[in-house]
């Protein structure tokens, strides 16, 4: 028989408006470099291999490459973390995926899947336990054992575990709620005050998926709220609010986008944010509820990972408490 493998040249056909942000994507986030370019195509070179970048008047295929039908791509780090924050810095769309690692939606529309260099991924393969990314991502592992050299014979139960650190945010939904946190070096009200006044314009967003502008907010109980969404296209995507509970440490408020959002409409839903202090400065637990169908919860979870992450960014750029 003949003897296959799998090559090192890959291709993906974009529509033209999209260049731009695939080539600050691929060079800037993953520190590919264009080897050539030409009027309807670029070489992109990452490490050994080539990405053959295709441009032409063709229809979005976003929703395609998320598809099971679709190929995803894997790529590796030598440090996941830091790349994986930088990727989704960059704009790319994070995927709800059932595996610990980072998928992601880069510009353009292909779907990666973030691994570790060195990574045991025998489980991908056929083989293996499952995959352990927690040395990649400097994850923090609860200590479940005893002491060898004499732990008291009182406890006879494991050690109390501990909440894990999420410097990456993290969302599930069951598809009526969603749940979502990061953590952030900064004290309680330094990060509200960042995420419920004018100061989010500042971090809100990324070149090439969408800014946010002329925020207002009466942050009082019923006072009211409301932000501008700005495409790159420039198409202005109104969405407003009323606190229905502000608290040093707790915010209620409602939502409702004043368009006719593809899955929500104007539906009115129900946001409570909590800023908890912590031993590193505050975990930000955010509560989304009342969607009223699934696709919408599934959607904003992805939102609510891809928005804490540029907020978590933004403030671990200030001293950390303490």
């Amino acid at each position: 028989m003949a003897k296959v493998i799998f090559g090192n040249h890959m291709s993906v056909i974009v529509p033209r408006v999209d260049r731009d942000a695939v080539q600050k994507f691929y060079c800037e986030a993953l520190g590919a470099v264009i080897a050539k370019a030409e009027p309807d195509r670029d070489f992109i070179r990452l490490g050994d291999d080539f990405y053959i970048v295709l441009y032409g008047d063709v229809p979005d295929a976003s929703e395609f490459h998320r598809s099971a039908r679709a190929v995803w791509l894997e790529i590796k780090s030598d440090d996941v973390g830091e790349l994986g924050r930088r990727i989704l810095d960059a704009g790319a769309r994070k995927l709800e995926v059932p595996d610990p690692h980072l998928y992601f939606q880069a510009p353009g529309g292909q779907c990666l899947r973030l691994v570790g260099i060195d990574e045991d991924l025998s489980f991908y393969e056929g083989s293996g336990k499952g995959p352990d990314v927690k040395a990649h991502l400097g994850a923090r592992a609860a200590d479940g054992g005893a002491s060898e050299n004499g732990a008291s014979k009182q406890a006879q139960r494991p050690k109390t575990a501990t909440l894990s650190t999420a410097d990456v945010a993290r969302a599930i939904t069951d598809n009526e709620l969603v749940l979502a946190t990061v953590e952030v070096p900064v004290a309680p009200e330094r990060a509200l005050r960042a995420l419920m006044t004018n100061e989010c314009e500042k971090w809100w967003g990324a070149p090439g998926v969408y800014t946010i502008e002329a925020f207002r907010a009466d942050l009082r109980q019923g006072g009211h709220w409301s932000l501008i969404i700005r495409l790159p296209d420039g198409t202005a995507l109104p969405s407003s609010g009323e606190f229905v509970e502000v608290a040093p440490n707790k915010i209620v408020q409602t939502r409702r986008y004043d368009f006719d959002h593809p899955t929500l409409g104007r539906r009115v839903t129900k946001v409570t944010t909590h800023f908890l202090p912590s031993d590193r400065g505050t975990r930000i637990v955010v509560r989304h509820e009342d969607f009223g169908a699934s696709e919408p919860a599934v959607e904003h979870a992805g939102g609510w990972e891809r928005m804490l992450d540029w907020l978590g960014t933004y403030l671990r750029s200030e001293p950390a408490v303490g």
